[in-house]
């Protein structure tokens, strides 16, 4: 027996619509979690670029601050307080080789009143900045 291959072709056509039509809702439906996805992604690599771009500009600040010590060193100022003019203890340019101010003069550069309550976040392990 025989059938007539029209039905089977307008078949076959009517199930690729429909299998296209329900990819078009599953894609449909998975866009906008995807939207959504898309924007977290987004948010996390705008979040990640802005620490790197952060840290970029603080390795560049060092970099700078090691540049301004080699200067200095062939200046012949190094470990002399571009404050003051005394010398930066040793033990301070141990901690920080960078410093340009003394202990003292780096405070009260951080704002320090005398009680020194900037001391632990801007002592002598902090670069004379400046």
């Amino acid at each position: 027996m025989e059938r007539n291959t029209a039905p089977r072709v307008e078949f076959r056509r009517l199930v690729e619509d429909e299998s296209k039509a329900g990819l078009l809702r599953v894609r449909g439906e998975r866009i906008a979690p995807n939207d959504v996805g898309i924007s977290v992604l987004s948010d996390v690599v705008s979040d990640e670029t802005g620490r790197l771009g952060a840290r970029l500009q603080e390795v560049e600040e060092q970099l700078g601050d090691i540049d301004a010590a080699l200067h200095r060193l062939d200046e012949g100022t190094y470990g002399t307080c571009q404050s003051c003019g005394r010398a930066i203890p040793d033990e301070r340019l141990e901690a920080d080789p960078t410093a340009r101010r003394c202990a003292d003069c780096q405070l009260a550069s951080d704002g320090a009143g005398p009680s020194g309550d900037a001391g632990a976040a801007g002592g002598a392990g902090q670069s004379g900045g400046g």
